[in-house]
């Protein structure tokens, strides 16, 4: 599973954009990764015998992931899913380290890393779906932020528009009024 995990985050990465925006040669990278954690997928599915050495890689490549996510600005955009991961990641670990220390003491606990796997997981896609909820929310908030900034641009120019004749039909009446006190005074002259 935990090549899974890395399937998702890389191609994740590889597809957002802020890595195409930003970190434009990061892309290629992202996508090496991605088939390489694909090819380890199918290996330790296929092959039974080097799955201890298969799952030992991913645990390494995990925690990389996890430490680059909070360290390193181009893995930014999967911090929110490394939070969502990482309790599978680090319980599938300690599992495995147990396993490496003492055999006994994990088959005597086994059921307990299986229930704490079992939430860890229960976590993970509540996160997901939370996560995919607040995204949702936030691409709506951000439309109407748009729409309403598209408005309040189009009635900002309705009123240069509207200031523009008002100006000009203010103009018009002026001279309107000096032309009529013009007559006027030329009329009471003439009656003088």
């Amino acid at each position: 599973m935990n090549f899974l995990l890395q399937i998702f985050a890389f191609r994740y990465l590889q597809q957002h954009e802020e890595t195409k925006n930003n970190y434009p040669e990061w892309v290629d990278v992202f996508f090496k990764a991605f088939v390489a954690a694909l090819i380890f997928f199918i290996v330790q599915i296929v092959f039974d015998g080097p799955d201890v050495f298969l799952r030992w890689i991913a645990h390494i490549i995990n925690l990389g992931i996890v430490y680059a996510a909070f360290k390193i600005p181009v893995f930014n955009p999967i911090k929110i899913y490394v939070n969502a991961f990482f309790p599978v990641v680090a319980i599938d670990f300690l599992e495995d380290l147990t396993i490496l220390i003492n055999k006994d003491f994990y088959a005597s606990y086994e059921t307990w890393y299986g229930t704490a796997s079992l939430f860890a997981w229960i976590w993970l896609f509540a996160q997901f779906i939370i996560n995919r909820r607040q995204r949702k929310a936030l691409e709506e908030e951000r439309i109407k932020a748009s729409q309403k900034e598209f408005e309040i641009k189009k009635s900002q120019k309705l009123q240069s528009e509207l200031e523009i004749q008002v100006a000009e039909r203010t103009s018009e009446i002026n001279a309107q009024k000096e032309e009529l006190i013009k007559t006027l005074n030329e009329l009471k002259s003439m009656q003088s």
